[in-house]
């Protein structure tokens, strides 16, 4: 029996990354009150920007490779085949932690105007908590590869338990946006040596750099581009609020009210995460029942959550949220109600992404992500109305016409398989 088969399956890996998770989700929950609380609605909203754009800018860069190694291992039965796939996928890692540090640096004059109002420090901290997190992603690749799903759960843990010790310990002594940016940085630094200790114990690292060696960035970047749209949704929206100038006032409510949401999605990513190596793991098996139950069962269980989402947006959720956040932020029931639907159109299009990466039908993805993204930039910028409804609105429409692009390829190849 080769490594990646005595791994842990969907069950038991979607435990271990919830439990992970809902740790994370609720850290970053109160860290986001906190910082609210504790330096206002326009910084908060420099903050949002910040935490996008980071975030943002790894998942493009990381995350194609993570999911591509995250797919190539379970397929491996050879553990010669295996070990040289490994010595690949480092000489890639070091390879790419270089060229892309480098990118981030020369577009600085660029990044630092737009993104940072000419503070360069708070360009310093991004650039590093973007190649910390860069690390991250790719070594947890190689352990979702393994299906050691405990490993990057405990990886998580770490990440959510920091950022709210942090958290709590800036908002009672300080109210500076620079402090709770360090945070971030800190948050991400430490699980990085536990990271690659937790690999080490089912794997040597295979550190022979080699150019020859090197993944081609071709597939692992269209995946990323895709992985990058999905990871950071909504952070776009912040990003191109940004990018009209919309006040950081509204900036800052748009990002407080997807603080709920955040923990729906960080629900699904413990189910997400360890979705994908399974889902290719029942293709190289060619069993396309059980392919086919793993998107049934989490299609119905999204159905579910939009209705939930929407009977407590329409209901007390926006009230709470006032009182939670302070008399500075003024929360209102339609945006409630239509990021509810968002975010569940949201949960079918990473459903849809973790089935088409699994049957290697990277490019009619890709350019329908390309799409989706065209679509949103227009339908926001064209609208005559108010930052955040527009940005809701343009959310809406071009998550359904991506959807039916996406639902239509699937239903198809599953059909004629």
């Amino acid at each position: 029996m080769s490594i990646p088969e005595q791994g842990e399956g969907v069950r038991k890996g979607s435990f271990y990354m919830l439990m992970a998770l809902s740790i994370t989700g609720v850290s970053l929950f109160l860290f986001n009150v906190l910082a609210a609380r504790s330096i206002g609605k326009s910084e908060f909203g420099k903050l949002g920007v910040f935490y996008s754009l980071f975030s943002f800018i790894a998942s493009f860069l990381a995350s194609g490779f993570r999911d591509l190694i995250a797919v190539t291992i379970p397929g491996i039965q050879e553990k010669a085949t295996l070990n040289k796939f490994l010595e690949k996928a480092f000489s890639s890692f070091l390879f790419y932690f270089i060229i892309f540090y480098i990118l981030v640096w020369f577009l600085s004059p660029v990044l630092i105007h737009r993104f940072f109002d000419n503070h360069i420090i708070s360009f310093s901290l991004f650039s590093l908590c973007f190649i910390f997190l860069f690390s991250l992603m790719f070594i947890r690749g190689i352990l979702l590869g393994f299906r050691k799903i405990s490993y990057v759960a405990i990886s998580h843990s770490i990440y959510g338990v920091l950022i709210l010790i942090t958290g709590i310990f800036f908002y009672f002594t300080s109210n500076k946006l620079l402090h709770f940016e360090f945070s971030y940085l800190f948050s991400l630094l430490i699980p990085i040596p536990v990271t690659i200790y937790l690999l080490k114990k089912i794997s040597p690292l295979k550190l022979n750099f080699n150019l020859r060696n090197i993944i081609s960035p071709g597939n692992p970047l269209l995946m990323s581009t895709i992985n990058s749209i999905l990871e950071a949704y909504f952070y776009i929206g912040i990003l191109l609020m940004r990018i009209k100038n919309s006040p950081y006032s509204e900036i800052g409510l748009f990002n407080a009210t997807l603080t709920f949401f955040a923990g729906v999605k960080t629900f699904y990513s413990a189910i997400f995460m360890p979705l994908l190596p399974n889902l290719s793991y029942a293709i190289s098996r060619k069993d396309k029942r059980l392919f086919i139950h793993y998107i049934k069962r989490i299609g119905i269980l999204i159905m579910l959550t939009l209705i939930i989402l929407s009977i407590l947006s329409s209901t007390f959720l926006p009230s709470l949220w006032n009182m939670i956040f302070g008399k500075e932020f003024r929360f209102q029931k339609i945006d409630f109600i239509l990021i509810s639907i968002i975010i569940s159109l949201y949960l079918l299009l990473r459903l849809f992404s973790r089935a088409f990466f699994a049957i290697k039908e990277i490019n009619y993805i890709f350019f329908s992500f390309v799409i989706f993204i065209i679509l949103l930039a227009l339908l926001f910028f064209l609208s005559p109305l108010p930052a955040i409804i527009s940005i809701e609105i343009s959310f809406l429409l071009a998550s359904l016409i991506t959807l039916l692009f996406l639902y239509i390829r699937i239903y198809k190849i599953l059909s004629q398989s």
